[in-house]
């Protein structure tokens, strides 16, 4: 029974580390992550992140309790029902589910700047374990430059087709983490 209990155990660490990694909050501070959480759910329908929001809420400081609210998330089961397939399942839906998360947070700081300056919201992502959000603000003074750079970057890939123009502006973006 005690193996039961540590593979048990075990399982859940993983998920709270995928979940942590995933919405970028590796300080596991899950204050800052309700927060965040309280102002994406008033620009969203989607019910799972909306669910996402009462998570945070419930279980601000207990890991294991917050872990297997995940699973009941992801599966949409009692703990009862729980097998080795909604580990898998949890395992495999928090980073899609980070990454909806996070477009909408973007998306939401967009739409809630008030300032003069022109802002703009990405999410980038490549696999699991290679994705990331930026909110880049721009004064109007930077405009000419913008234009300049993108009409330079259009003569660069004007042969290639829309997925492999899609294709590597991501990575472009993903190797501005590097930076």
């Amino acid at each position: 029974m005690n193996e039961l209990k540590g593979f048990y155990d075990t399982q859940l660490l993983q998920i709270l580390e995928i979940f942590f990694d995933s919405f970028d909050q590796k300080d596991r501070n899950l204050e800052k992550l309700q927060q965040r959480a309280t102002i994406v759910a008033k620009h969203t329908a989607n019910t799972k992140i909306l669910a996402l929001n009462n998570v945070f809420k419930n279980n601000i400081s207990d890991h294991k309790a917050l872990a297997a609210q995940l699973i009941r998330l992801c599966n949409e089961e009692i703990e009862k029902k729980w097998n080795d397939s909604s580990i898998d399942k949890t395992i495999f839906d928090l980073p899609r589910l980070s990454l909806e998360f996070r477009q909408t947070e973007c998306l939401a700081n967009a739409k809630n700047n008030k300032d003069y300056r022109r802002m703009f919201a990405m999410t980038f992502a490549a696999n699991a374990n290679q994705d990331f959000s930026l909110i880049a603000q721009i004064s109007p003074n930077d405009e000419k430059i913008i234009n300049q750079k993108v009409n330079d970057i259009n003569l660069l890939l004007k042969d290639l087709n829309k997925d492999l123009k899609i294709a590597i502006l991501a990575e472009l973006g993903l190797s501005f983490t590097k930076d």
